[in-house]
């Protein structure tokens, strides 16, 4: 009789099917069961290991214990190859990697690069995936303990293996550790671990000499904010403007790849925050500014995408802060191209008018600044204005922040009451505009509803009544403030 038709076999198969799974261990360590695992140990554990996979019952992890000590490494790696497109449990993950690991005293090389070039990467991709079905906007998230355990034991059967896969090594900071709260102390301790032992190469750029590769340098950044793990592996010799400068394109990657991830994000804001505030405030001039606007144009992509409102103020302050590094000229600059890749599409932003608001705000924090390097934004905000009164949109309701922003922008001015000759035309070829766009924008609404009414009343639908446009009515407030304040302010002698 064959492995596969003896009666230990097949009565495991019975009480599987049967969901018995708690009989499994007295068939298998019965003396029956031992004299079948002498030969036919492979099949039970494949068996065994499918079995849980579909039930996911701790029964078949207690039985796959026992199982292995009569299997042979060899015998274990082919069912792992075997089975690994089907692992979809971190529980067998884990058993998975714990075995490899002590199977890697034994194997021979051959043996070896199988699990170097199947199995690691197999176990990888596995805890990524789970990683981001499980990545939480909350830093308090309960499942951090088991992407821990995970990852110790991933990290372990990638370094012991020897496997030299850049992907996987770099991946274990930006697809895992990333995606999790860097406050969390585990995490900053696996952080340091990854930096320390596969990351840290280094190399020169530019003549100076880094710990890595460009690259990978925002890690080494983001160890660094943590007062309680200093490492020296980060270079603190060297100014911080040229750290940003050379960071600047893959952090605005990182943002732009990671855009709808809060804790990815917020993680990296962290590393740009902790190098803008070492530099001076409007040191950078103004012909350094393409070196460094890949990231204003990736945090601009991040804005407004998160649900929680404070992550967005996460995000402008940010963005100030960058701001604000650089001279005046260089600012005002930047704001009104800004604007115009924003406004025009060539740099894609979930919500455009949101975008131009939050931009607006940004010229009108400079405008209000009465440092004789601010005067620009007082004496060309002409210019400014001529670029907003360009900009249309169809929907009053969902562009309300970019005119507001505008009516508040115009307010200031009239309160500080700095440049007339470019406050004259802005009741006529702003308010006015604004007023053509809300009425031209409420008596399209009311057609609509018009229309929907006549054709629900001849189907013999009832609908709700409308409450109109939703913003309309308060932007008819904003704009009539700013109205009379200029008036008032251009009335005097």
């Amino acid at each position: 009789m064959s492995g596969l038709e003896s009666k230990v076999y097949t009565g495991i198969l019975a009480v599987i099917e049967n969901g018995n799974f708690d009989q499994m261990a007295p068939i298998l360590r019965s003396e029956e069961g031992i004299a079948f695992l002498q030969d036919h140990s492979m099949d039970m554990l494949e068996t065994l290991i499918y079995g849980f996979l579909e039930t996911k019952h701790k029964a078949f992890i207690r039985c796959i214990k026992f199982v292995d000590f009569y299997v042979t490494p060899k015998e274990r790696l082919m069912v792992y190859v075997g089975s690994a497109e089907q692992i979809n449990s971190i529980t067998m993950n884990v058993h998975y990697c714990r075995t490899l690991l002590a199977d890697l005293d034994v194997l021979p090389a051959v043996n070896i690069r199988d699990v170097k070039a199947l199995l690691v990467p197999r176990i990888y991709r596995n805890l990524v995936q789970f990683v981001r079905e499980t990545s939480s906007h909350n830093d308090l998230n309960p499942n951090c303990s088991i992407v821990s355990i995970f990852f110790d034991e991933v990290y372990k059967l990638f370094i012991k293996s020897g496997c030299k896969d850049d992907q996987i090594r770099i991946g274990f900071i930006t697809e895992v550790l990333l995606r999790r709260p860097f406050k969390n102390l585990i995490i900053r301790t696996h952080l340091k671990k990854v930096l320390q032992q596969v990351c840290y190469r280094p190399t020169t750029h530019e003549g100076l000499w880094l710990p890595c590769a460009v690259i990978e340098l925002p890690f080494f950044i983001l160890n660094e904010c943590a007062e309680d793990m200093r490492t020296g592996l980060f270079p603190l010799v060297y100014h911080p403007r040229y750290i940003l400068r050379i960071v600047a394109e893959p952090v605005a990657e990182l943002m732009e790849v990671n855009w709808d991830d809060a804790v990815y994000l917020r993680n990296v804001f962290m590393l740009v925050t902790y190098v803008g505030r070492m530099i001076d405030p409007l040191s950078i001039p103004r012909a350094l500014l393409p070196d460094y606007k890949c990231l204003f144009t990736s945090l601009l992509k991040t804005h407004g995408t998160f649900r929680n409102i404070e992550d967005n103020f996460c995000t402008t302050e940010v963005f100030i802060l960058l701001l604000e590094s650089f001279e005046p000229v260089a600012q005002y600059l930047l704001i009104r191209e800004l604007c115009h890749l924003v406004y025009t599409q060539a740099i894609t932003v979930p919500y455009v008018p949101q975008t131009l608001a939050a931009l607006v705000d940004a010229y009108r924090r400079c405008f209000r600044n009465d440092l004789e390097q601010y005067q620009i934004f007082r004496n060309e905000i002409g210019g400014f204005y001529g670029q907003l009164v360009q900009m249309t949109f169809g929907n009053v309701d969902i562009s309300y922040m970019f005119y507001a922003a505008v009516c508040v922008l115009i307010q200031s001015q009239a309160l500080l009451k700095v440049n007339k000759s470019a406050a004259k035309p802005l009741r006529t070829e702003v308010l006015d505009r604004f007023r053509k766009d809300i009425d031209e924008y409420v008596k399209l609404t009311q057609m609509g509803e018009a229309m929907e009414e006549h054709e629900a009343a001849e189907e013999g639908i009832s609908l709700p009544p409308s409450g109109g446009p939703q913003w309309a009515d308060l932007l008819g407030f904003e704009i009539t403030d700013a109205e009379s304040r200029l008036v008032a302010w251009l009335a005097e002698a």
